[in-house]
């Protein structure tokens, strides 16, 4: 189990919640990525022409994937703070709350739905000119396109999109308690077992006030997790003590 601070501390998701909403959202991109994978398929064809297939596949494509992730990253990040709502004495208005995730979540999955398209439509290109150059047949380019149409790029997006929710759920408090007074930092947890990598361990435990990036140990600086893709960092907020000197405060505020 890892530790939490504060009386105002947001605990970290047990693991076997956070399992069980990646699971879900992979689930449901899998489905999308299964669909427009046997879609792509019959439009390039025998031998595989990317000129055959038309740009709007790509815009339809974005589109599907943004509408699952809009939902499921607005619900992930109002679970997280129904979570700190329920532990905390000291809360925001909830509409405030739901206005916060709900214009993150649609502003968010807009690009990254845009660049998954983008990336995907790059690395077609490449599948299938080495498709037809060494002559694969449909299967086996079927085969090949499922390695960024199927399910391991789906649990990849899942994990790493669930754990940035996690982390804007997290400052979307912290911003709404700074405005009803109360002084907040938050805390950054790595997963503290044998896969945390060498990017995340310099980060675990690092604090930042409210609009302050986290600084690592080794002096790089991040405003949230995730760093890297399957990142699974999380972040809790803590009430800072009223006796605790504010970060940059003036030398008379030290005596």
């Amino acid at each position: 189990m890892r530790p939490a601070f504060g009386t105002l501390t947001g605990k970290a998701i047990p693991d076997e919640i956070r399992s069980k909403t990646e699971r879900r959202l992979a689930a449901e991109l899998t489905k999308v990525e299964e669909k427009f994978k046997r879609r792509l398929v019959r439009l390039l064809g025998h031998p595989p022409d990317e000129g055959n297939v038309p740009i709007e596949f790509w815009g339809d494509y974005a589109r599907e994937t943004n509408r699952v992730l809009t939902t499921e990253l607005q619900d992930t990040m109002l679970g997280e703070m129904e979570r700190y709502v329920d532990l905390s004495p000291v809360a925001p208005d909830w509409d405030d709350l739901v206005g916060d995730a709900n214009r993150w979540s649609m502003d968010h999955t807009t690009r990254i739905s845009q660049g998954i398209a983008d990336n995907s439509n790059r690395i077609v290109g490449d599948i299938v000119r080495d498709a037809r150059e060494s002559g694969q047949s449909q299967a086996e380019l079927a085969k090949r396109l499922s390695w960024r149409f199927g399910r391991a790029h789906a649990e990849m997006v899942a994990i790493t999109e669930t754990t940035r929710a996690d982390a804007e759920a997290a400052t979307a408090l912290q911003n709404r308690l700074g405005e009803m007074g109360v002084r907040t930092r938050r805390r950054w947890l790595t997963g503290e077992d044998e896969r945390v990598c060498p990017i995340c361990f310099p980060f675990d435990h690092a604090t930042a006030e409210i609009g302050q990036p986290f600084t690592a140990t080794n002096g790089q600086q991040a405003m949230n997790p995730p760093l890297h893709p399957r990142g699974r960092c999380q972040v809790v907020i803590e009430e800072i003590p009223p006796e605790e000197v504010p970060t940059g405060a003036p030398p008379e505020a030290l005596q």
